[in-house]
């Protein structure tokens, strides 16, 4: 085996997913491909909520309680939607840091 095989190899072992396949085969004695299709499934409920939408760089997805979710009731018990959160350094934001400084 070649050195960049082995760090290769080494490197895909390191990975989070590596490792959360890993555990899964290891502690919970699940066979390969139902840990497979386990973080598979967590992957599209995780990043993508199943819209189809991937997020891209500068942003980040959010569960966040829904603006018309009643004051009061527990965090748990309300209504909640995912949204997409970006960060904009564009022509528009440096403006409004203009109008503020």
């Amino acid at each position: 085996m070649s050195q960049s095989n082995t760090m290769a190899s080494r490197l895909a072992v390191k990975t989070a997913e590596a490792t959360f396949l890993h555990i899964l085969e290891t502690e919970f004695h699940l066979p390969p491909r139902t840990g497979r299709a386990l973080l598979e499934t967590a992957q599209d409920l995780l990043w993508g909520m199943g819209d189809g939408e991937s997020v891209q760089p500068g942003q980040i997805r959010a569960v966040v309680t829904a603006l018309a979710a009643p004051f009061g009731p527990e965090l748990a018990a309300s209504a909640k939607v995912a949204v997409v959160l970006t960060l904009d350094s564009g022509r528009d934001s440096s403006l409004r840091r203009l109008r503020w400084e």
